[in-house]
């Protein structure tokens, strides 16, 4: 949450029309489209790019360590998730808010997502 907060105030005019572009990518998913491996690479570039936007290379770094441990989970449940690709798009909205400068918005979508991402996980552990 507080990345997103941070990028939304920090986001250049590139990022901005960077953030746009995958906000429509990640918007269009199909869910039988896309291997899981696919989709996993996917994820991790719209988190990366959230942590690039923050214009803080401490902030991450620290993030995208955090990220793979993340993603180490993700590998070991990912066959037993229905439905990646709307966990994927659920990053749209989060995307435009950052684009937009809505720092609060960014904030509240990106807890909401990691909330249900969570809830998600524990389901099918």
């Amino acid at each position: 949450p507080f990345a997103a907060h941070r990028a939304a105030t920090a986001a250049t005019d590139q990022m901005q029309a960077e953030l746009r572009a995958m906000a429509e990518r990640v918007r269009g998913l199909d869910p039988s489209g896309d291997d899981r491996p696919t989709l996993m690479r996917l994820d991790m570039s719209v988190h990366r790019m959230i942590y690039r936007a923050t214009g803080n290379r401490h902030l991450e770094d620290v993030l995208v360590r955090y990220d793979n441990l993340a993603t180490r989970i993700w590998c070991l449940v990912v066959d037993k998730l229905p439905d990646l690709a709307s966990h994927i798009s659920e990053h749209a909205p989060l995307l435009e808010a950052i684009a937009d400068g809505d720092a609060e918005r960014a904030e509240r979508l990106t807890r909401e997502h990691i909330d249900g991402f969570s809830t998600e996980i524990r389901r099918v552990l």
